[in-house]
């Protein structure tokens, strides 16, 4: 019985040798005219000769090869058109030549690009304005920085009687961000020692590159005035908006709180893409401090609701039909939606901010106010930092296509959430919160030495002090 198991194997081997022999031979001379019109060189042209004499004779390296090598998906009809084939199977290969020298498998990518007929979608005037990418994602984190640094600067300027150290101030924020933003650098210039794939390179080279040559623009948050390409950690252009908002807020709110003016009419919306998020956060920070935790009436608070979520819903759903392709935008709502909708999408978000902070807003401010989320808030900057890079190395170790079901994409978000929070609180453990007492340290110092008067020093550094710990949570 298992000798004639053993015959039949035999026999099927004898026959695929002889078919691999017949279709060998018959592509030979194509795959030899392909080689001398695209001039490859002599070493490589011999190479490809002796794979395709050992397919001829079934060896198990060339075999390896063709068996590693990409082939044609099935779901051709349905958009399945990536084919990764065995990356560790080509790698691993290894085929000792007659001169003693080593043929090892090497892994590329080709990619092909049939001719396809132009989409007709109505888009024509959406798309050279880039409306609708990144919709408010970035303005939400834009606008609560704005309100913190309203809000805590007020009080800052209060209790140290309307006098603001311009230089420490800076000096604070740039200490805030930088170390994470080195950390972050730093990484992405080991990243090549961590993975490999049939992708890596594609997603990681580019991406080392940037943060080589550039590294400098983003330690001087100049990512969003110096179009260098590639670009290092692209993301981090919200912190260069962040940190710039927070240098022109001073123009703002200093002769603000010396002259006592309304907020509203101190504020020139510079025409950044951002600015607007980060100023309407500016506002809501002083309005909540001017009014404390004063109550509303629910007269008030039932049309402050309804205002927040019809503007929230208007700029998350308005557009539906249009990106379905079902409807034609015009020129007119095209311009309308692209100069209102971030700023209409930060007054929804600002409104839930300002009953939270003034004591009116119920079972949300119990939910947003619950204790589980204080360290999970400590870790958000650094989470935003790494996230991506986390995401890099996930896409780049993938040796196969990932199916992008729902079921797929929210156990991949949820790892990836996890992963990410876990490696920033070792993150922030180790680099993050050392800096930042370090950086206390430092000002509580400097404080002291430009002070003569022991009440004021308390009394300024303690305000200080205040102002970083409550920036620190946010």
């Amino acid at each position: 019985m298992t000798s004639g198991v053993i015959q039949q194997w035999k026999d099927f081997e004898k026959r695929l040798q002889d078919w691999m022999y017949k279709w060998v031979s018959l592509y030979q001379p194509f795959v030899q005219t392909v080689l001398q019109e695209e001039n490859v060189t002599t070493k490589c042209t011999n190479d490809v000769h002796l794979l395709l004499e050992d397919l001829k004779e079934l060896k198990t390296w060339a075999f390896e090869m063709l068996d590693s090598t990409g082939k044609p998906p099935g779901g051709l009809l349905e958009g399945t058109v990536t084919a990764f084939g065995s990356f560790d199977q080509c790698i691993n290969i290894k085929k000792e030549k007659d001169d003693s020298q080593l043929l090892r498998g090497q892994y590329c990518s080709v990619h092909l690009r049939p001719p396809l007929p132009p989409r007709n979608r109505y888009a024509s005037v959406v798309k050279p304005l880039d409306v609708f990418k990144n919709i408010s994602s970035k303005d939400n984190l834009l606008s609560p920085s704005g309100l913190l640094t309203s809000y805590l600067m007020t009080k800052l300027m209060k209790n140290s009687g309307n006098k603001l150290n311009i230089p420490l101030y800076i000096f604070h924020r740039y200490m805030r961000l930088t170390p994470p933003m080195v950390l972050l650098i730093g990484l992405v210039y080991l990243t090549p020692l961590f993975g490999s794939g049939p992708v890596w390179h594609e997603i990681i080279d580019q991406k080392v590159t940037g943060c080589r040559k550039y590294w400098w623009i983003n330690l001087l948050y100049l990512q969003n005035y110096i179009r260098a390409e590639p670009k290092c950690v692209e993301h981090t252009w919200y912190i260069g908006n962040d940190m710039t908002f927070h240098l022109v807020s001073l123009i703002v709110l200093i002769p603000l709180l010396k002259a006592e003016l309304e907020f509203e009419n101190a504020v020139y919306f510079n025409p950044l893409n951002h600015l607007a998020s980060y100023c309407i956060g500016m506002t809501v920070g002083y309005l909540i401090y001017m009014r404390q935790a004063k109550p509303l009436n629910k007269t008030k608070i039932i049309i402050g609701w309804v205002v927040s979520l019809t503007f929230l819903c208007g700029v998350l759903g308005g557009l539906y039909d249009h990106l379905a392709g079902y409807s034609e935008l015009s020129r007119l709502k095209t311009v309308f939606y692209a100069a209102l909708h971030r700023p209409i999408w930060t007054v929804g978000v600002a409104w839930v901010m300002f009953v939270c902070c003034t004591g009116n807003g119920g079972v949300i401010n119990a939910f947003l106010s619950w204790k589980g989320f204080i360290p999970l808030s400590r870790m958000t900057y650094m989470t935003y930092l790494t996230h991506l890079w986390i995401l890099w190395l996930y896409i780049g170790n993938l040796r196969e296509r990932v199916y992008s079901g729902h079921l797929i994409t929210i156990c991949t978000y949820l790892g990836s959430m996890v992963m990410s929070f876990t490696f920033s609180f070792v993150c922030v453990l180790f680099v993050e919160a050392p800096f930042m007492n370090l950086e206390k340290m430092i000002i509580s110092s400097y404080l002291g030495k430009c002070s003569n008067e022991g009440k004021e020093i308390k009394k300024t550094t303690k305000s200080f002090n205040n102002f970083q710990e409550s920036r620190q949570k946010s």
